[in-house]
């Protein structure tokens, strides 16, 4: 007894003749069931360039497949493996022009892009740069104390060992997180920081993520929900002047982000000190006890 799966539905086929057996295997052939629903009008997969686009070139799911040719899950894969398609096949011809595919963003992108992993049959690790840095970006956030930590221990182990790849190492990541778009907002955020402290006759006891309440991540992030950030020729202002605040106020309560946003630099120059544009009324119950008496009439709530 010979015994078969149906390519459709995977049920087992049973041949008695060896001969039947091996023509049914050549042919794919269905099992009755497969074979009475297909005669009746069931949907077969006939176009190969879009199957191939599907499954080989955007490496969409077989489900998804599937639904788009409306049929099983097991037809698409027995179509695959009859017509030698390979999820693997359209990379090829990819790398061959010098691109690769990303497994996280799913889009091809020169070999430059990602960083080298001589563990690899490519030599390249299988994400670009930029899902890299937001996997580790991330990473960071949630591991904050952690990366610090390590940090620190690999700096300081490095400084002894090796001081000249130190003092270069720490050279070039100064500089390249300087110019990354995390490390302006960096510095944006200690010249926040900086101006109130000294407007409020403070001195700096503390990092500067938490005599603010928020990192350079979390401001940019609030700051990219305006549209004028995406426009450029901003300023980040705040919406009730420092001069409102009394002597002494925390800077966390003078730079809330409900307390900041972006104008363009002309607004920004033409109002100063000289009116406060609206709050919440959260915020305004914040800060009410912080204010100047003779301007706290001046605060609008919306």
């Amino acid at each position: 007894m010979l015994v078969r799966e149906c390519p459709s539905c995977n049920s087992n086929i049973t041949y008695s003749n060896k001969d039947n057996f091996n023509s049914a295997n050549k042919k794919g052939s269905l099992c009755k069931k497969c074979a009475e629903a297909e005669k009746h009008g069931r949907k077969t997969i006939t176009d190969i360039n879009t199957f191939f686009r599907l499954y080989s070139e955007e490496r969409r799911s077989v489900e998804d497949i599937a639904k788009h040719f409306e049929v099983l899950p097991s037809t698409v894969k027995n179509y695959a493996n009859h017509n030698k398609i390979n999820r693997r096949d359209y990379d090829i011809i990819m790398e061959k022009e010098g691109k690769k595919r990303c497994h996280g963003c799913k889009s091809f992108y020169v070999f430059d892009d990602f960083h080298k992993n001589n563990n690899t049959r490519d030599g390249l690790v299988t994400k670009c740069k930029k899902c890299m840095c937001e996997k580790s970006n991330d990473y960071k956030d949630k591991n904050l104390e952690r990366v610090l930590k390590s940090t620190k221990e690999y700096s300081k182990r490095m400084k002894e060992e090796n001081p000249e790849t130190f003092k270069k190492w720490r050279k070039t990541a100064k500089k390249n997180y300087l110019n990354s778009e995390i490390g302006k907002w960096d510095s944006k955020c200690r010249s926040i920081l900086k101006r109130a402290l000294s407007k409020m006759g403070l001195t700096k006891n503390d990092t500067t993520n938490k005599l603010l309440g928020y990192s350079p991540k979390q401001l940019l992030d609030y700051l990219k929900t305006f549209d004028l950030y995406y426009e450029g020729g901003y300023e980040v202002d705040h919406k009730v002047p420092i001069s409102y605040f009394k002597l002494g106020t925390h800077p966390s309560i003078i730079n809330s982000l409900c307390n900041l946003q972006l104008t363009t630099i002309k607004y920004n120059q033409n109002k100063s000190n000289k009116f406060a544009d609206p709050i919440t009324i959260d915020y305004y119950d914040n800060i009410k006890l912080h204010i100047k008496e003779e301007c706290l009439n001046k605060l609008i709530v919306k």
